[in-house]
């Protein structure tokens, strides 16, 4: 997870401009990229931040906006980021995520950067042992996992992606941007 995070910023820092960062949570990725360059606008957008998360917060870092006409009034960006959130959004939501995108992002060179999890190959293997140990159970059956794991056969989704990782596959939504004439290009994994 922090080689993605240090990958992340780094590839960040490429892009001219203010950045947003779509579905920010608690805004560490902001925040970490503020310390690293602070003459740049950055803003985070959490649409589940609750009323009371300004006054009770002791984060001090890039302003974060629970409204969208909020964030809109602050565009354009050179740079969107979605940081692992794109495999807890529903089909509806993606497409309203990447109209928004068009809304804001600065016209002929904004960018949109997006880090998603790995659920299959060797990767779900360790990540699934180490969800266990955690105490975060993702119901895959053995059969699932070992098809994931070793074939790179996705398991069947969760009832909700909100709280879950099973069956994502990261490649379904590569080609859902690609069917929506969005240009990818994979920069790591």
């Amino acid at each position: 997870h922090r080689r993605r995070v240090h990958n992340a910023l780094r590839y960040a820092q490429q892009y001219n401009g203010s950045v947003l960062d779509y579905g920010c949570g608690a805004g560490a990725f902001i925040s970490a990229l503020a310390a690293q360059r602070a003459s740049r606008r950055i803003y985070g957008y959490e649409p589940f931040m609750s009323d009371d998360y300004r006054a009770t917060a002791t984060y001090s870092g890039p302003p974060v906006y629970k409204e969208w006409s909020q964030v809109a009034e602050c565009a354009p960006f050179g740079l969107v980021t979605l940081w692992e959130t794109i495999e807890h959004l529903y089909p509806a939501e993606l497409d309203e995520f990447l109209e928004r995108c068009q809304q804001v992002l600065a016209p002929n060179h904004g960018r949109v950067l997006i880090s998603a999890p790995i659920e299959i190959g060797p990767a779900v293997l360790v990540k699934t042992a180490y969800r266990w140990m955690a105490g975060c159970y993702e119901p895959l059956t053995l059969s699932e996992l070992l098809r994931a794991g070793l074939f790179g056969v996705p398991s069947s989704p969760a009832a909700s992606c909100k709280w879950s990782h099973k069956g994502f596959d990261f490649r379904r939504t590569i080609e859902a941007l690609q069917m929506k004439n969005w240009e990818v290009k994979i920069l790591g994994y």
